[in-house]
């Protein structure tokens, strides 16, 4: 008779959601396969089942991969064995339907909050609710950057618009919303280049004064910038006073090789004009 200790159901399931349905042996998942729980420590040498102590494992690697055919069983023993691994199929469906329904459950209390969150942020009342679309946008955002980012940059869009005193206009308002996003985008490419959120401010800078920005070029070039040791205080105030996306970019490539920041040539403003990068005055 075996000594191995019987696992319950409640164990098995939070064994299988620590290992994500997944055999730890081999990497194959539920329900192509019959997962069973291992102990690591075998019961025969003191192994107890404490969850530690146990492991995800696909039938065939739990029984050491074994190759060995059924015997010479009657049909009613295989027949038996059929449906017991059909139960156990049943079983395990039924429990990932569960933990997918308990992150469903999670997923839409943390929309909730983040729409909470907003209207709160945005000075609205409590009888306010946001558009489905609206609903979608912060749950997209979350899925990409993470709660804690998105709550981080509803709280920023919400301060820029109360302060602004303009917090009553729906302009303003959907103006405010829209910026979520991109807020999020600046503080991610924060946790991998400290400092890059006041490059994204003095392209905000020229993104308000100047017609037209070739924004990803901007950034790159505002990088380039920092990097080469030009002052930032000196290139914020370069994107108060030019008037231009074109005076800006060639200020800038001039003081990287070195040259007096000067207005472009005539055939150069007439290159850029034809490609649409030049602001008409």
């Amino acid at each position: 008779m075996s000594n191995r200790k019987s696992v319950g159901n409640r164990v098995r399931f939070e064994v299988f959601k620590r290992d994500s349905f997944t055999c730890q042996y081999c990497g194959v998942k539920a329900p192509e396969v019959i997962l069973e729980v291992d102990h690591i420590t075998p019961v025969a040498e003191g192994g107890s089942n404490d969850l530690l102590n146990l492991v995800t494992s696909c039938r065939d690697c739990n029984s050491g991969k074994s190759d060995k055919k059924l015997s010479d069983e009657s049909a009613v023993e295989k027949s038996r064995a059929q449906a017991d691994e059909l139960q156990a199929r049943r079983q395990q469906v039924e429990m990932i339907s569960k933990w997918h329904l308990g992150l469903s459950e999670i997923d839409s209390d943390a929309a909730g909050a983040l729409e909470s969150l907003c209207l709160r942020s945005f000075g609205l009342d409590d009888g306010t609710v946001l558009f489905d679309d609206a609903k979608q946008q912060l749950a997209r955002l979350a899925k990409r950057y993470g709660h804690e980012i998105v709550c981080k940059a509803i709280t920023a869009a919400g301060g820029k618009l109360l302060m602004s005193g303009e917090f009553s206009d729906y302009v303003a308002q959907l103006e405010a919303f829209n910026s979520i996003g991109r807020i999020c985008g600046v503080m991610k490419a924060a946790e991998k280049d400290p400092g890059i959120e006041r490059l994204f401010y003095i392209r905000g800078i020229l993104r308000r004064r100047v017609s037209y920005v070739n924004e990803k070029h901007c950034i790159v070039l505002l990088k380039d910038a920092r990097d080469g040791g030009i002052d930032i205080d000196s290139l914020e105030q370069l994107a108060k006073e030019v008037t231009s996306w074109t005076q800006f970019r060639l200020a800038v490539e001039a003081s990287l090789i070195g040259d007096e920041c000067e207005e472009p040539s005539d055939a150069r403003e007439l290159e850029e004009a034809t490609d649409g990068t030049h602001s008409q005055h």
